[in-house]
């Protein structure tokens, strides 16, 4: 009887275990803050049209979220030091709400909402911007 007892204990933490992965999975996944590389814009963003050049003292930072419908991410993004964020822009099927400050402008940092866009289905991968100058 006690192999029977621990086998059975053994099966439930096991099941226990996977089914936390598996909710793990469906969780919004947020890259790290990466800057663009490019000296060109890859959005229009801040009165700099898309493929347009970049002035040399700006910086663009971006996040990649992945997520599916109805999932909400909270993202902060943060210029570099000694720079202060400008304007924000998105692509992919997402949305952006910001959260604090409202007015971001001349501020280091923002706060943000990324939900999917009205008509998206399935898994949404987007990229939220921050240009900073």
């Amino acid at each position: 009887m006690p192999k029977f007892s621990i086998i059975t204990a053994t099966a439930v933490i096991a099941a226990l275990a996977t089914s936390g992965i598996a909710l793990a999975a469906t969780a919004p996944v947020v890259s790290k803050e990466r800057t663009v590389s490019s000296t060109k814009a890859p959005v229009a963003i801040g009165g700099i049209k898309q493929g347009a050049r970049l002035p040399s003292k700006d910086r663009l930072v971006f996040r990649a979220v992945t997520l599916t419908k109805g999932e909400k991410a909270t993202v902060t993004m943060t210029a570099p030091s000694g720079k202060t964020l400008r304007a924000l822009a998105r692509s992919g099927r997402i949305s952006v709400t910001v959260l604090s400050p409202k007015k971001y402008s001349s501020k280091r940092s923002v706060k943000v909402r990324v939900t999917t866009a009205a008509k998206a289905t399935g898994k949404v991968t987007g990229r939220v911007y921050a240009l900073a100058r």
